[in-house]
């Protein structure tokens, strides 16, 4: 066997496991979301996450709350922080502050979202994308249908493209390190690849072609 055989076979293998795995991570995260429908409302919850202020920003703000009450008084207001009088009175303003906060930020990021697209307001659509990317991940981790499960990833890259991710841009609205198209074209790309040069010899879709005869090719006379 060449150097450039075992080159071409590895790399494949390496292309292969390394989308794989990734669609299988992505996949896993829709089938067993919270919801525990195994993946018939992911992007329905994915969106709703989006629409509402980080977990972390709400949980600073009520650290401060509790931690330093002080620190949500503003200029003009009449409470000395060193007075024990005032203490109480200092929380409550903090604690009415935080709310009115709270309130302001969970507004700006519902106004702000993005609905639904329509193409994944209904739980089958959102079934076959789950499902499809933890299948398609494990059919190219072994190697069998590879072409068929790499065109199956791709159509789904291109659709979160089309859907989701193409209106914000190569890289997003802020820039490298925002969300935007880049990562679902690479996706796509890999997938093209393995459509063109097919799994490789280490793969169970080779094992399963061993001793197969190409179409039209007759077995030589015996003499």
């Amino acid at each position: 066997m060449s150097m450039g055989t075992i080159t071409n076979r590895l790399g494949l293998l390496i292309l292969r496991a390394t989308l794989g795995a990734i669609f299988i991570w992505h996949g896993l995260d829709k089938v067993m979301s919270a919801t525990g429908d195994w993946g018939a409302s992911w992007a329905t919850e994915l969106w709703l996450r989006e629409a509402s202020p980080p977990r972390a920003a709400n949980d600073r703000l009520d650290a401060m709350t509790t931690d330093s009450p002080a620190a949500w008084l503003e200029e003009g207001d009449e409470l000395d922080p060193q007075d024990k009088d005032s203490e109480e009175k200092i929380k409550k303003l903090a604690e009415r502050r935080r709310r009115v906060t709270r309130d302001r930020l969970a507004r700006a990021y519902s106004k702000g979202a993005q609905p639904l697209p329509e193409t994944l307001n209904s739980a089958a659509a959102q079934y076959a994308v789950a499902w499809g990317e933890l299948l398609g991940g494990l059919a190219l981790i072994v190697g069998l249908l590879t072409r068929l499960a790499a065109l199956g990833l791709a159509v789904i890259q291109l659709g979160a493209i089309y859907f989701v991710t193409g209106a914000m841009g190569l890289s997003g609205p802020g820039g490298p390190g925002t969300v935007g198209f880049e990562y679902n074209l690479a996706l796509v790309a890999m997938c093209l690849v393995l459509m063109l040069e097919g799994p490789g010899a280490w793969s169970a879709d080779h094992f399963l072609n061993w001793g197969r005869r190409p179409r039209g090719e007759t077995t030589p006379a015996a003499h």
